[in-house]
């Protein structure tokens, strides 16, 4: 982890342009695409621009070194759209990261912008 890790690009697979799309199903902040041709998964994380890729059947691993992704369990404080105003609660997520370029999340996460008071699950 010497030099800062640059954004990664990926437009294709097997010759086939990859159709990105947000998200929706795991906790993780980013885009999914998926190739038709080989079926291998692809994630691209919204903060780091990482990409991390998935053959059927494999774990996460990173698109820069192969190496497997581990998942780190993060905490965030919700809050207003002014940063003062919070209502004491948090929200929790997962946050993937490779351990040979990137470093480890903090579990405290980052604060999250709620639109007006929080009403999920309290910690």
């Amino acid at each position: 982890m010497t030099e800062e890790l640059q954004p990664q690009i990926l437009e294709e697979c097997c010759g086939v342009t990859l159709n990105w799309k947000p998200l929706e199903k795991i906790s993780i902040e980013g885009d999914i695409s998926k190739c038709v041709e080989c079926e291998t998964s692809y994630i691209k994380k919204s903060d780091t621009r990482q990409i991390y890729f998935s053959k059927p059947g494999e774990n996460l691993r990173h698109l820069n070194c192969g190496e497997l992704v581990e998942i780190v369990e993060t905490v965030h404080s919700i809050h207003g759209k002014d940063m003062y105003e919070g209502w004491g609660q948090t929200v929790r997520g997962k946050t993937a990261y490779c351990p040979k370029c990137e470093l480890r999340p903090s579990s405290d996460g980052k604060p999250a912008i709620s639109r007006g008071p929080f009403l999920g699950v309290r910690d």
